[in-house]
């Protein structure tokens, strides 16, 4: 993820860019996904929302 989006995220949390950054890498292990890459960001935003869908 780039260095101005990681620094926007960790002031908007309040959290350190490195725990930020680190918390990233965290989420890619556990999906196993590429989060720098846009069309499996879509689709996991996708499955969050669908999971969401009542019903």
């Amino acid at each position: 993820m780039e260095n101005r989006i990681l620094r926007r995220r960790a002031a908007e949390g309040g959290r350190s860019r490195n725990a930020v950054s680190r918390n990233i890498r965290r989420i890619e292990t556990m999906l196993h996904a590429d989060l720098s890459d846009p069309q499996q960001r879509l689709a996991l935003q996708l499955a969050c929302r669908a999971a969401r869908l009542p019903g």
